[in-house]
């Protein structure tokens, strides 16, 4: 029977029931699994949202992670424009809130490609590159008059839906028809809402990790430089 010493050499005489695991790589859990993410060095739940995200837009190997809860209450846009590539939620979420994350797992984040509507009257679909983002009303499930198509609803939408039931949580999607609203998801409820941009509501970010990054035995995202 051997263990291992601090420095990997085996040595007789104590039982080690295996020997330590690299870890479970995020291809094999299950589409609404919850991880966590060290959000300023404290644990944060994400759910495994979906595996191969945009696959389309980004090659296979992406999984979105969507925060379980909201982060905070703000407005989409202080000015009350729905350009969201321009917008305060944006700004907020590829600044302060990913300065919250370590650099390793800004790294392993780089950006992602999604369908949005650019909005403040240009409504053709289009799509963006972000490192972190809000979700679409069509990929949390809701298809309401005034919204585009953007990209697909996501095989978790009804659980992102149901989750954090009482905060409301804005989306990336502009309302088509007014130039100062956007769309929210009612958190009791989880049907879509139109909503003034200078409204306070949830912030709920989401991001992708590679395929290949692991978890630990405690669902803990593993970073690496």
């Amino acid at each position: 029977v051997f263990a291992y010493n601090k420095d990997g050499v085996a040595s007789e005489g104590a039982f080690v029931s295996a020997m330590p695991q690299a870890g479970t790589p995020l291809s094999e859990l299950a589409e609404g699994t919850l991880i966590t993410v060290q959000e300023n060095g404290a644990p944060v739940e994400f759910y495994v949202a979906c595996q191969n995200y945009e696959e389309g837009l980004n090659g296979a190997g992406r999984v979105l992670c969507v925060r379980k809860d909201v982060q905070s209450n703000q407005v989409w846009d202080a000015g009350s424009v729905n350009a969201y590539a321009t917008s305060d939620i944006d700004m907020w979420f590829n600044g302060t809130y990913k300065n919250t994350l370590s650099s390793a797992v800004q790294t392993m984040i780089g950006t992602t490609q999604f369908y949005y509507t650019p909005g403040n009257g240009t409504n053709t679909v289009d799509t963006l590159d972000r490192a972190i983002f809000a979700l679409s009303l069509t990929e949390i499930g809701r298809n309401e008059n005034g919204a585009n198509i953007e990209g697909n609803t996501l095989p978790t939408a009804q659980l992102l839906r149901s989750s954090s039931p009482y905060n409301n949580r804005w989306t990336r999607s502009p309302v088509t028809t007014y130039s100062s609203a956007a769309w929210i998801i009612i958190g009791p409820t989880g049907k879509g809402q139109k909503t003034s941009c200078s409204t306070q509501e949830g912030y709920r970010p989401c991001f992708t990790l590679p395929s290949t990054a692991y978890v630990d035995s405690n669902l803990a995202l593993i970073e690496t430089a």
